[in-house]
Protein backbone atom coordinates (compact mmCIF):
# COMPACT_ATOMS: atom_id res chain seq x y z
CA UNK A 1 0.00 0.00 0.00
CA UNK A 2 1.41 3.37 -1.03
CA UNK A 3 0.00 6.49 0.62
CA UNK A 4 -0.45 9.30 -1.88
CA UNK A 5 -0.42 12.74 -0.32
CA UNK A 6 -2.63 15.14 -2.30
CA UNK A 7 -0.86 18.13 -3.73
CA UNK A 8 -1.79 21.61 -2.61
CA UNK A 9 -3.18 22.16 -6.10
CA UNK A 10 -5.68 19.36 -5.42
CA UNK A 11 -6.57 20.83 -2.03
CA UNK A 12 -7.20 24.24 -3.55
CA UNK A 13 -8.76 23.44 -6.88
CA UNK A 14 -10.21 19.94 -7.14
CA UNK A 15 -13.97 20.52 -7.33
CA UNK A 16 -15.40 17.21 -8.48
CA UNK A 17 -18.42 17.95 -6.31
CA UNK A 18 -19.38 21.15 -4.48
CA UNK A 19 -18.20 20.04 -1.06
CA UNK A 20 -14.65 21.33 -1.35
CA UNK A 21 -15.24 24.46 0.70
CA UNK A 22 -11.78 25.72 0.03
CA UNK A 23 -10.87 27.78 3.07
CA UNK A 24 -11.84 24.88 5.29
CA UNK A 25 -9.92 22.41 3.13
CA UNK A 26 -6.82 24.57 3.64
CA UNK A 27 -7.37 24.91 7.40
CA UNK A 28 -8.17 21.21 7.87
CA UNK A 29 -5.10 20.14 5.93
CA UNK A 30 -2.83 22.46 7.91
CA UNK A 31 -4.10 21.12 11.24
CA UNK A 32 -3.76 17.51 10.05
CA UNK A 33 -0.21 18.02 8.81
CA UNK A 34 0.71 19.85 12.02
CA UNK A 35 -0.68 16.94 14.06
CA UNK A 36 1.30 14.44 12.01
CA UNK A 37 4.47 16.46 12.46
CA UNK A 38 4.06 16.93 16.22
CA UNK A 39 3.07 13.32 16.84
CA UNK A 40 5.65 11.79 14.54
CA UNK A 41 3.00 10.05 12.45
CA UNK A 42 3.42 9.70 8.71
CA UNK A 43 0.72 9.61 6.05
CA UNK A 44 -1.80 8.03 5.84
CA UNK A 45 -2.18 8.55 9.65
CA UNK A 46 -5.51 10.32 10.07
CA UNK A 47 -7.83 11.56 12.80
CA UNK A 48 -11.03 13.30 11.81
CA UNK A 49 -11.15 15.09 15.18
CA UNK A 50 -7.98 16.93 14.16
CA UNK A 51 -9.43 17.80 10.76
CA UNK A 52 -12.58 19.13 12.47
CA UNK A 53 -10.58 21.27 14.90
CA UNK A 54 -10.81 24.50 12.82
CA UNK A 55 -14.61 24.25 12.92
CA UNK A 56 -14.54 23.98 16.70
CA UNK A 57 -12.25 27.00 17.04
CA UNK A 58 -14.42 29.00 14.64
CA UNK A 59 -17.54 28.08 16.63
CA UNK A 60 -15.95 29.38 19.84
CA UNK A 61 -14.87 32.60 18.09
CA UNK A 62 -18.41 33.09 16.74
CA UNK A 63 -19.75 33.28 20.27
CA UNK A 64 -17.42 36.16 21.13
CA UNK A 65 -18.05 38.00 17.85
CA UNK A 66 -21.83 37.90 18.29
CA UNK A 67 -21.50 39.41 21.77
CA UNK A 68 -19.30 42.20 20.37
CA UNK A 69 -21.74 42.85 17.52
CA UNK A 70 -24.75 43.42 19.74
CA UNK A 71 -22.66 45.47 22.16
CA UNK A 72 -21.57 47.62 19.18
CA UNK A 73 -25.22 48.19 18.39
CA UNK A 74 -25.90 49.27 21.96
CA UNK A 75 -27.18 46.06 23.56
CA UNK A 76 -24.43 44.65 25.81
CA UNK A 77 -26.81 42.58 27.98
CA UNK A 78 -28.49 41.09 24.92
CA UNK A 79 -25.03 40.49 23.46
CA UNK A 80 -24.03 38.32 26.40
CA UNK A 81 -27.35 36.48 26.22
CA UNK A 82 -27.08 35.95 22.46
CA UNK A 83 -23.52 34.64 22.83
CA UNK A 84 -24.71 32.15 25.43
CA UNK A 85 -27.65 31.11 23.24
CA UNK A 86 -25.36 30.58 20.25
CA UNK A 87 -23.01 28.52 22.43
CA UNK A 88 -25.81 26.15 23.51
CA UNK A 89 -27.77 26.18 20.25
CA UNK A 90 -27.87 22.60 18.88
CA UNK A 91 -27.39 23.70 15.28
CA UNK A 92 -24.31 25.73 16.21
CA UNK A 93 -22.96 22.78 18.21
CA UNK A 94 -23.48 20.54 15.20
CA UNK A 95 -21.58 22.87 12.86
CA UNK A 96 -18.84 23.27 15.45
CA UNK A 97 -17.98 19.61 14.83
CA UNK A 98 -18.65 19.57 11.10
CA UNK A 99 -15.57 19.33 8.90
CA UNK A 100 -16.87 21.98 6.51
CA UNK A 101 -17.02 25.76 6.36
CA UNK A 102 -20.40 26.32 8.00
CA UNK A 103 -18.99 27.36 11.38
CA UNK A 104 -16.65 29.70 9.49
CA UNK A 105 -19.50 31.54 7.76
CA UNK A 106 -21.51 31.78 10.99
CA UNK A 107 -18.71 33.70 12.68
CA UNK A 108 -17.71 35.60 9.56
CA UNK A 109 -21.29 36.80 9.00
CA UNK A 110 -21.38 38.36 12.47
CA UNK A 111 -17.86 39.73 12.04
CA UNK A 112 -18.77 41.26 8.68
CA UNK A 113 -21.72 43.08 10.25
CA UNK A 114 -19.51 44.31 13.11
CA UNK A 115 -16.74 45.60 10.83
CA UNK A 116 -19.21 47.13 8.37
CA UNK A 117 -20.87 49.04 11.20
CA UNK A 118 -17.49 50.41 12.28
CA UNK A 119 -16.47 51.24 8.70
CA UNK A 120 -19.66 53.24 8.15
CA UNK A 121 -19.11 55.16 11.37
CA UNK A 122 -15.41 55.79 10.80
CA UNK A 123 -15.03 56.07 7.04
CA UNK A 124 -11.33 55.19 7.33
CA UNK A 125 -9.83 53.06 4.58
CA UNK A 126 -8.32 50.71 7.18
CA UNK A 127 -11.79 49.90 8.52
CA UNK A 128 -13.12 49.30 5.02
CA UNK A 129 -10.26 46.97 4.08
CA UNK A 130 -10.86 44.90 7.21
CA UNK A 131 -14.45 44.50 6.13
CA UNK A 132 -13.32 43.58 2.60
CA UNK A 133 -11.02 40.89 4.00
CA UNK A 134 -13.97 39.30 5.81
CA UNK A 135 -16.08 39.43 2.64
CA UNK A 136 -13.27 37.61 0.83
CA UNK A 137 -13.04 34.99 3.59
CA UNK A 138 -16.81 34.41 3.52
CA UNK A 139 -16.90 33.89 -0.23
CA UNK A 140 -13.84 31.65 -0.19
CA UNK A 141 -15.39 29.64 2.63
CA UNK A 142 -18.76 29.09 1.01
CA UNK A 143 -20.02 30.67 -2.19
CA UNK A 144 -23.59 30.62 -0.90
CA UNK A 145 -22.62 33.54 1.33
CA UNK A 146 -22.68 35.72 -1.82
CA UNK A 147 -26.31 36.53 -1.01
CA UNK A 148 -25.24 37.95 2.34
CA UNK A 149 -22.49 39.98 0.69
CA UNK A 150 -25.12 41.52 -1.59
CA UNK A 151 -27.60 42.37 1.18
CA UNK A 152 -24.90 43.83 3.44
CA UNK A 153 -23.70 46.00 0.56
CA UNK A 154 -27.25 47.18 -0.16
CA UNK A 155 -27.82 47.94 3.49
CA UNK A 156 -24.56 49.89 3.68
CA UNK A 157 -25.43 51.86 0.53
CA UNK A 158 -28.83 52.83 1.97
CA UNK A 159 -27.18 53.83 5.25
CA UNK A 160 -24.71 56.08 3.41
CA UNK A 161 -27.28 57.69 1.11
CA UNK A 162 -29.78 58.28 3.92
CA UNK A 163 -27.25 59.27 6.55
CA UNK A 164 -25.64 62.56 7.51
CA UNK A 165 -22.73 64.14 5.66
CA UNK A 166 -22.03 66.10 2.52
CA UNK A 167 -22.46 64.74 -0.97
CA UNK A 168 -18.68 64.46 -1.27
CA UNK A 169 -18.45 62.40 1.92
CA UNK A 170 -21.23 60.11 0.73
CA UNK A 171 -19.53 59.58 -2.63
CA UNK A 172 -16.31 58.68 -0.85
CA UNK A 173 -18.07 56.18 1.42
CA UNK A 174 -19.92 54.58 -1.49
CA UNK A 175 -16.68 54.42 -3.47
CA UNK A 176 -14.92 52.60 -0.65
CA UNK A 177 -17.82 50.21 -0.28
CA UNK A 178 -17.63 49.38 -3.99
CA UNK A 179 -13.84 49.08 -4.05
CA UNK A 180 -13.48 46.66 -1.14
CA UNK A 181 -16.35 44.46 -2.33
CA UNK A 182 -15.01 44.43 -5.88
CA UNK A 183 -11.52 43.59 -4.65
CA UNK A 184 -12.85 40.69 -2.56
CA UNK A 185 -14.92 39.30 -5.44
CA UNK A 186 -12.06 39.67 -7.93
CA UNK A 187 -9.62 37.89 -5.62
CA UNK A 188 -12.06 35.02 -5.00
CA UNK A 189 -12.73 34.77 -8.74
CA UNK A 190 -8.99 34.53 -9.42
CA UNK A 191 -8.36 31.96 -6.68
CA UNK A 192 -11.40 29.85 -7.53
CA UNK A 193 -11.28 30.10 -11.33
CA UNK A 194 -10.27 26.41 -11.69
CA UNK A 195 -13.02 25.43 -9.23
CA UNK A 196 -15.67 27.43 -11.02
CA UNK A 197 -14.61 25.98 -14.36
CA UNK A 198 -15.54 22.52 -13.06
CA UNK A 199 -19.06 23.44 -11.95
CA UNK A 200 -20.61 22.76 -15.33
CA UNK A 201 -19.33 19.19 -15.20
CA UNK A 202 -20.37 18.27 -11.67
CA UNK A 203 -23.63 20.16 -11.63
CA UNK A 204 -25.38 17.85 -14.08
CA UNK A 205 -23.87 14.74 -12.50
CA UNK A 206 -24.56 15.81 -8.93
CA UNK A 207 -28.13 16.98 -9.42
CA UNK A 208 -28.86 14.06 -11.73
CA UNK A 209 -27.57 11.51 -9.23
CA UNK A 210 -28.82 13.00 -5.96
CA UNK A 211 -32.47 13.58 -5.28
CA UNK A 212 -32.78 17.34 -5.58
CA UNK A 213 -34.39 18.98 -2.59
CA UNK A 214 -36.34 21.92 -3.96
CA UNK A 215 -37.56 24.72 -1.74
CA UNK A 216 -41.09 24.05 -0.47
CA UNK A 217 -43.21 25.30 2.41
CA UNK A 218 -42.24 22.30 4.59
CA UNK A 219 -38.60 22.98 3.71
CA UNK A 220 -39.00 26.56 4.93
CA UNK A 221 -40.51 25.29 8.16
CA UNK A 222 -37.64 22.85 8.53
CA UNK A 223 -35.11 25.67 8.07
CA UNK A 224 -36.86 27.80 10.67
CA UNK A 225 -36.97 24.89 13.12
CA UNK A 226 -33.24 24.32 12.78
CA UNK A 227 -32.28 27.99 12.79
CA UNK A 228 -34.50 28.92 15.74
CA UNK A 229 -34.14 25.93 18.11
CA UNK A 230 -31.72 23.58 16.33
CA UNK A 231 -34.16 20.69 16.17
CA UNK A 232 -35.27 18.68 13.16
CA UNK A 233 -38.91 19.18 12.23
CA UNK A 234 -39.22 15.49 11.38
CA UNK A 235 -36.75 12.62 11.10
CA UNK A 236 -37.21 9.94 8.42
CA UNK A 237 -39.22 6.90 9.48
CA UNK A 238 -36.96 4.06 8.40
CA UNK A 239 -36.40 0.57 9.88
CA UNK A 240 -32.87 1.52 10.95
CA UNK A 241 -34.14 4.28 13.24
CA UNK A 242 -34.30 3.21 16.88
CA UNK A 243 -37.42 4.58 18.67
CA UNK A 244 -36.79 7.67 20.74
CA UNK A 245 -33.16 8.18 19.75
CA UNK A 246 -33.68 11.01 17.28
CA UNK A 247 -35.78 13.85 18.72
CA UNK A 248 -37.84 16.06 16.43
CA UNK A 249 -40.77 18.46 16.67
CA UNK A 250 -43.08 15.75 15.34
CA UNK A 251 -42.30 13.54 18.35
CA UNK A 252 -43.83 16.09 20.74
CA UNK A 253 -46.33 18.35 18.93
CA UNK A 254 -46.34 20.88 21.79
CA UNK A 255 -42.88 21.90 20.61
CA UNK A 256 -44.49 23.52 17.58
CA UNK A 257 -45.97 26.16 19.90
CA UNK A 258 -42.44 27.25 20.78
CA UNK A 259 -41.03 27.07 17.26
CA UNK A 260 -44.00 28.64 15.47
CA UNK A 261 -45.24 30.86 18.31
CA UNK A 262 -42.70 31.99 20.89
CA UNK A 263 -39.60 32.18 18.68
CA UNK A 264 -41.22 34.18 15.83
CA UNK A 265 -42.62 36.67 18.36
CA UNK A 266 -39.21 37.18 19.97
CA UNK A 267 -37.59 37.45 16.54
CA UNK A 268 -40.12 40.06 15.39
CA UNK A 269 -39.62 42.10 18.57
CA UNK A 270 -35.88 42.02 17.92
CA UNK A 271 -36.37 43.25 14.36
CA UNK A 272 -38.62 46.10 15.54
CA UNK A 273 -36.08 47.13 18.16
CA UNK A 274 -33.28 47.19 15.59
CA UNK A 275 -35.45 49.22 13.23
CA UNK A 276 -35.42 52.00 15.83
CA UNK A 277 -31.64 52.26 15.74
CA UNK A 278 -29.78 55.04 13.97
CA UNK A 279 -29.13 54.66 10.25
CA UNK A 280 -25.91 52.65 9.95
CA UNK A 281 -26.75 50.11 12.64
CA UNK A 282 -30.32 49.68 11.43
CA UNK A 283 -29.40 49.02 7.83
CA UNK A 284 -26.47 46.76 8.61
CA UNK A 285 -28.75 44.72 10.89
CA UNK A 286 -31.37 44.42 8.16
CA UNK A 287 -28.67 43.55 5.63
CA UNK A 288 -27.44 40.78 7.93
CA UNK A 289 -30.98 39.48 8.35
CA UNK A 290 -31.82 39.60 4.61
CA UNK A 291 -29.09 37.35 3.22
CA UNK A 292 -30.99 34.09 3.70
CA UNK A 293 -34.38 35.50 2.54
CA UNK A 294 -32.67 36.66 -0.67
CA UNK A 295 -31.10 33.21 -1.09
CA UNK A 296 -34.49 31.58 -0.56
CA UNK A 297 -36.08 33.87 -3.13
CA UNK A 298 -33.50 33.04 -5.79
CA UNK A 299 -33.70 29.35 -4.97
CA UNK A 300 -37.49 29.39 -5.29
CA UNK A 301 -37.30 31.21 -8.64
CA UNK A 302 -34.66 28.86 -10.05
CA UNK A 303 -35.90 25.70 -8.27
CA UNK A 304 -32.29 24.96 -7.52
CA UNK A 305 -30.81 22.49 -5.05
CA UNK A 306 -31.50 23.38 -1.42
CA UNK A 307 -30.29 21.98 1.87
CA UNK A 308 -31.07 23.60 5.24
CA UNK A 309 -27.36 23.80 6.10
CA UNK A 310 -27.00 26.40 3.34
CA UNK A 311 -28.78 28.71 5.79
CA UNK A 312 -26.19 28.23 8.55
CA UNK A 313 -25.05 31.85 8.46
CA UNK A 314 -28.54 32.91 9.57
CA UNK A 315 -27.71 31.69 13.09
CA UNK A 316 -26.30 35.03 14.32
CA UNK A 317 -29.60 36.56 13.19
CA UNK A 318 -32.01 34.03 14.72
CA UNK A 319 -30.13 33.84 18.02
CA UNK A 320 -29.21 37.52 18.28
CA UNK A 321 -32.61 38.87 17.28
CA UNK A 322 -34.54 36.44 19.50
CA UNK A 323 -32.49 37.36 22.56
CA UNK A 324 -32.90 41.04 21.71
CA UNK A 325 -36.66 40.45 21.54
CA UNK A 326 -36.53 38.88 25.00
CA UNK A 327 -34.58 41.90 26.19
CA UNK A 328 -37.32 44.17 24.83
CA UNK A 329 -39.94 42.27 26.83
CA UNK A 330 -37.84 42.46 29.99
CA UNK A 331 -37.44 46.21 29.54
CA UNK A 332 -41.22 46.49 29.71
CA UNK A 333 -41.10 45.38 33.33
CA UNK A 334 -41.52 48.48 35.47
CA UNK A 335 -38.45 48.15 37.62
CA UNK A 336 -35.89 50.92 37.76
CA UNK A 337 -32.35 51.35 38.93
CA UNK A 338 -30.24 48.50 40.30
CA UNK A 339 -33.31 46.41 41.04
CA UNK A 340 -34.50 46.69 37.45
CA UNK A 341 -31.08 45.64 36.15
CA UNK A 342 -31.09 42.59 38.41
CA UNK A 343 -34.62 41.63 37.38
CA UNK A 344 -33.77 41.90 33.69
CA UNK A 345 -30.56 39.88 34.15
CA UNK A 346 -32.44 37.17 36.02
CA UNK A 347 -35.15 37.17 33.35
CA UNK A 348 -32.53 36.81 30.62
CA UNK A 349 -30.90 33.91 32.47
CA UNK A 350 -34.29 32.26 32.99
CA UNK A 351 -35.07 32.52 29.28
CA UNK A 352 -31.75 30.92 28.36
CA UNK A 353 -32.27 28.10 30.87
CA UNK A 354 -35.74 27.50 29.42
CA UNK A 355 -34.24 27.28 25.93
CA UNK A 356 -31.60 24.81 27.12
CA UNK A 357 -34.25 22.61 28.73
CA UNK A 358 -36.34 22.74 25.57
CA UNK A 359 -33.41 21.89 23.29
CA UNK A 360 -31.70 19.45 25.67
CA UNK A 361 -32.85 16.26 23.86
CA UNK A 362 -31.17 17.52 20.68
CA UNK A 363 -28.14 18.85 22.54
CA UNK A 364 -27.68 15.48 24.19
CA UNK A 365 -27.61 13.85 20.76
CA UNK A 366 -24.70 16.08 19.72
CA UNK A 367 -22.84 15.53 22.98
CA UNK A 368 -23.11 11.74 23.06
CA UNK A 369 -22.93 10.63 19.43
CA UNK A 370 -20.41 11.06 16.64
CA UNK A 371 -21.21 13.31 13.72
CA UNK A 372 -20.86 10.21 11.55
CA UNK A 373 -19.54 6.92 12.99
CA UNK A 374 -16.85 6.53 10.30
CA UNK A 375 -14.04 5.93 12.78
CA UNK A 376 -16.15 3.49 14.78
CA UNK A 377 -17.03 1.46 11.69
CA UNK A 378 -13.39 1.35 10.60
CA UNK A 379 -12.44 0.09 14.07
CA UNK A 380 -15.17 -2.54 13.92
CA UNK A 381 -13.84 -3.72 10.55
CA UNK A 382 -10.33 -3.98 11.97
CA UNK A 383 -11.50 -5.96 15.01
CA UNK A 384 -13.48 -8.37 12.88
CA UNK A 385 -11.26 -8.72 9.82
CA UNK A 386 -7.84 -7.72 11.08
CA UNK A 387 -5.54 -4.86 10.04
CA UNK A 388 -4.46 -4.23 6.49
CA UNK A 389 -6.28 -6.21 3.80
CA UNK A 390 -7.16 -8.63 6.60
CA UNK A 391 -8.84 -11.93 6.00
CA UNK A 392 -11.99 -10.78 4.25
CA UNK A 393 -13.75 -8.15 2.16
CA UNK A 394 -14.91 -4.91 3.74
CA UNK A 395 -17.23 -2.59 1.83
CA UNK A 396 -19.16 0.66 2.19
CA UNK A 397 -22.27 0.90 0.05
CA UNK A 398 -22.82 4.09 -1.94
CA UNK A 399 -24.27 7.15 -0.21
CA UNK A 400 -22.53 6.35 3.05
CA UNK A 401 -22.12 9.75 4.61
CA UNK A 402 -18.44 9.84 5.34
CA UNK A 403 -17.31 6.93 3.16
CA UNK A 404 -14.35 9.04 2.04
CA UNK A 405 -13.45 9.59 5.69
CA UNK A 406 -13.77 5.84 6.28
CA UNK A 407 -11.42 5.22 3.36
CA UNK A 408 -8.88 7.46 5.08
CA UNK A 409 -9.09 5.19 8.13
CA UNK A 410 -9.34 2.01 6.06
CA UNK A 411 -7.80 2.28 2.58
CA UNK A 412 -8.77 -1.35 1.84
CA UNK A 413 -12.43 -0.39 1.71
CA UNK A 414 -14.47 -1.43 -1.34
CA UNK A 415 -17.30 0.90 -2.40
CA UNK A 416 -20.11 -0.80 -4.37
CA UNK A 417 -22.70 1.63 -5.72
CA UNK A 418 -25.58 -0.59 -6.83
CA UNK A 419 -27.16 -4.00 -6.34
CA UNK A 420 -25.15 -5.60 -9.16
CA UNK A 421 -21.87 -4.63 -7.52
CA UNK A 422 -23.10 -5.93 -4.16
CA UNK A 423 -24.00 -9.28 -5.74
CA UNK A 424 -20.55 -9.40 -7.33
CA UNK A 425 -18.93 -8.90 -3.92
CA UNK A 426 -21.10 -11.67 -2.44
CA UNK A 427 -20.04 -14.05 -5.22
CA UNK A 428 -16.38 -13.06 -4.77
CA UNK A 429 -16.50 -13.66 -1.01
CA UNK A 430 -18.17 -17.04 -1.40
CA UNK A 431 -15.77 -18.12 -4.13
CA UNK A 432 -12.80 -17.20 -1.97
CA UNK A 433 -14.35 -18.54 1.22
CA UNK A 434 -13.75 -15.27 3.10
CA UNK A 435 -16.07 -13.05 5.17
CA UNK A 436 -17.81 -10.04 3.65
CA UNK A 437 -18.67 -7.19 6.00
CA UNK A 438 -20.58 -4.27 4.53
CA UNK A 439 -21.84 -0.94 5.88
CA UNK A 440 -24.36 1.51 4.53
CA UNK A 441 -25.72 4.85 5.65
CA UNK A 442 -28.30 7.35 4.34
CA UNK A 443 -31.07 4.81 4.95
CA UNK A 444 -33.88 7.09 3.84
CA UNK A 445 -32.24 8.15 0.59
CA UNK A 446 -30.99 4.66 -0.19
CA UNK A 447 -34.42 3.13 0.42
CA UNK A 448 -35.93 5.59 -2.04
CA UNK A 449 -33.25 5.52 -4.73
CA UNK A 450 -31.49 2.13 -4.43
CA UNK A 451 -34.33 -0.24 -3.63
CA UNK A 452 -32.77 -3.34 -5.25
CA UNK A 453 -29.69 -3.11 -3.07
CA UNK A 454 -31.76 -2.44 0.06
CA UNK A 455 -33.79 -5.61 -0.59
CA UNK A 456 -30.52 -7.50 -0.52
CA UNK A 457 -29.50 -5.92 2.77
CA UNK A 458 -32.88 -6.67 4.35
CA UNK A 459 -32.72 -10.33 3.34
CA UNK A 460 -31.96 -12.11 6.61
CA UNK A 461 -31.04 -15.32 4.83
CA UNK A 462 -28.27 -13.45 3.05
CA UNK A 463 -26.96 -10.95 5.61
CA UNK A 464 -27.02 -10.77 9.38
CA UNK A 465 -26.88 -7.46 11.20
CA UNK A 466 -23.69 -6.87 13.17
CA UNK A 467 -24.50 -3.42 14.52
CA UNK A 468 -26.33 -0.19 13.87
CA UNK A 469 -24.13 2.72 14.90
CA UNK A 470 -26.12 5.85 15.67
CA UNK A 471 -25.07 9.38 14.75
CA UNK A 472 -26.35 12.94 15.14
CA UNK A 473 -29.17 12.36 12.65
CA UNK A 474 -30.89 9.41 11.03
CA UNK A 475 -29.25 9.86 7.63
CA UNK A 476 -25.80 9.73 9.27
CA UNK A 477 -26.28 6.41 11.10
CA UNK A 478 -24.52 3.35 9.73
CA UNK A 479 -25.75 -0.23 9.64
CA UNK A 480 -23.10 -2.96 9.52
CA UNK A 481 -23.96 -6.30 7.91
CA UNK A 482 -22.08 -9.58 7.51
CA UNK A 483 -22.64 -12.11 4.77
CA UNK A 484 -24.02 -15.36 6.15
CA UNK A 485 -22.09 -18.54 5.41
CA UNK A 486 -23.37 -20.22 2.25
CA UNK A 487 -26.05 -22.54 3.45
CA UNK A 488 -29.13 -20.95 2.02
CA UNK A 489 -29.26 -19.96 -1.59
CA UNK A 490 -26.09 -19.94 -3.63
CA UNK A 491 -26.46 -16.62 -5.43
CA UNK A 492 -28.12 -13.45 -4.17
CA UNK A 493 -30.94 -11.88 -6.05
CA UNK A 494 -32.87 -8.67 -5.45
CA UNK A 495 -34.78 -8.08 -8.63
Amino acid sequence: LVAKTPSWAETLWVYWQPTNQVLYSVAGRLTLETWRGLSGRAPPAFDERIVRLPAFVAALASVLVLALLLAEWGFPRAGVGAAFLLAIHPWAIRFGADGRSYSFVIGLAALAALLLTRALHSGAWSRWWRYGAVVFAMLWSHLFSAYLVVTLALGAAIAVLGGPGSARTKRAQLGRLVVVNAAAVMLVAQLMAPNLAQTGQWRGIFIGDVETAHLTLPALGHLWSLASVGMEAREPEVPERAPGLYPSLADAPWRYAVVLGVMPILFALGVLRLWRLDGAQRWVALGLASGIPLALLFNWINQDQWYPRFGAYWLPVTTGFAVLGLDVLLERLHFRGARGARVRSVGMAAGLVAFQLFAWPQTQVHLTRPHTPSREVAQLFERGLGPGPGRGIRAAFGNVDGDIVMAAYDPWLRVPTDAAEVRALVSEARAAGVPLVLVYGHPDRNRRTRQDAMRLFDDRTLFREVATLDAIEVEHLMRVLELRSPGGREEPHGD
